[in-house]
């Protein structure tokens, strides 16, 4: 798939193909589970995030760079699409008075992965977000770069978290 985007050298065209390989799944479920996107919103943007990757290879920080591309393209295609229905809505409610569909049903995860999440959705929007990048594996500087906020300010949003998460499972456990 990524054939046509491949830098010409071999060995940065396999750590390439080795990085996609890596990360794509984790890129991805880090905007579902970030950006609360659906599983085609996140493939999509992690998709072009990946090509715009490989046409930039090699990158210094390849990680930030994909989650940062990745994150700005769900967000405007989530603008777009939003824009799109509001348009669409207002069409309808002047033309058809039926009832609107059903909301889809959400995947249901494993007992762990929900009690995690749980957890996660009650932290603040910045403490959740810098969390769940220092789980996947990203550096402070890497977040800091993929969040656009001073290192300072990630390491803080990091503490803070992770103090809010011990006294909340010490309180699901009592």
């Amino acid at each position: 798939m990524f054939d046509e985007i491949k830098p010409t050298c071999l060995s940065t065209s396999q750590d390439f193909d080795t990085f996609v390989r890596d990360n794509y799944a984790s890129v991805m479920f880090g905007l579902i589970r970030d950006e609360r996107a659906t599983e085609e919103e996140a493939d999509s943007a992690t998709l072009q995030a990946m090509i715009i990757a490989g046409q930039q290879w090699p990158l210094e920080s390849p990680k930030a760079f994909v989650r940062k591309v990745a994150r700005r393209t769900l967000v405007n295609a989530v603008r777009k699409i939003g824009a799109d229905r509001r348009r669409q809505d207002k069409l309808v409610a002047q033309y058809d008075r039926s009832p609107a569909p059903a909301a889809e049903q959400k995947v249901v995860f494993d007992a762990e992965v929900h009690y995690v999440l749980d957890l996660l959705a009650q932290l603040p929007q910045r403490q959740r977000q810098v969390m769940t990048l220092k789980v996947d594996g990203l550096s402070d500087e890497e977040i800091a770069e993929v969040t656009e906020q001073k290192l300072a300010t990630v390491r803080s949003n990091l503490r803070h978290a992770r103090v809010k998460l011990q006294q909340m499972i010490r309180t699901r456990e009592e």
